[in-house]
């Protein structure tokens, strides 16, 4: 599992967001909040033994985690296995870039054989297989269910094969700027909430006498919108 690469780099973050070191520390703070927002777990380490994930990661995955559970950031050489749809369309991570290869088994014994590339499209959302009288599998026999597709003389994936394997390059280089704007505002909001608890910390009992203490939501229904309307398919850009 991998953690993806930050939306947009410290320096940039800590210009955009409401806070000053100097609200939240009183002594070291410009390291203090750089380790606030960026944490100190080593880029690449995931097991977390060697630090912990700052602002910058809980906000990009609060988002992922409201969207697809799939990174916005660049992935080259993505494989995704999976069983081969009873469709012409195979879904993958949206945003495609570029597919290296496709790759089918035609039972779970066989080998694996690569598609030549003339026998799919790519979109930005999946691989769409195209018809060839060349292009037979073992269950292309003429007598499946769907007469009409047999007709119209439409192929899907379980004609050709059992599994299909695809390798890719996938998401944004750079993140969209409406992203970004989210995770600012999300660190915002958990900024706030941190300095809230660092007042009630600091005050007396009496400060708050008969008065509960309110935080703000830091995932509000309006930002969750935001993160569903990124892409119009929300949830059905995972890989299946």
């Amino acid at each position: 599992m991998t953690f993806g690469d930050p939306y947009q780099p410290l320096e940039r973050i800590t210009a955009r967001v409401d806070y000053e070191p100097t609200d939240l520390f009183d002594d070291n703070a410009e390291k203090r909040f750089d380790r606030l927002i960026a944490g100190t777990t080593k880029v690449g380490d995931t097991t977390g033994t060697d630090g912990w994930r700052g602002l910058e990661y809980e906000s990009r995955k609060t988002i992922e985690n409201h969207h697809s559970d799939e990174p916005f950031t660049r992935e080259e050489g993505r494989v995704d296995e999976q069983r081969a749809p009873a469709a012409q369309s195979l879904p993958l991570v949206f945003p495609i870039q570029s597919v290296a290869s496709v790759e089918y088994k035609r039972t779970l014994r066989s080998d694996w054989e690569t598609l030549d590339e003339y026998r799919y499209q790519v979109d930005d959302h999946s691989v769409l297989l195209e018809h060839t009288p060349r292009l037979r599998g073992p269950n292309r026999s003429g007598t499946r269910r769907n007469v009409l597709a047999d007709r119209a003389r439409t192929i899907q994936w379980n004609d050709l094969a059992s599994r299909v394997r695809v390798t890719y390059d996938r998401g944004f280089d750079p993140v969209p700027g409406d992203v970004q704007n989210i995770q600012i505002q999300l660190i915002n909001r958990m900024l706030r909430t941190l300095k809230q608890e660092q007042n009630i910390a600091a005050a007396s009992p009496d400060d708050f006498s008969g008065v509960t203490p309110e935080f703000d939501t830091v995932l509000t229904e309006r930002l969750i919108e935001r993160i569903e309307s990124i892409t119009p398919l929300v949830r059905n850009t995972r890989a299946i």
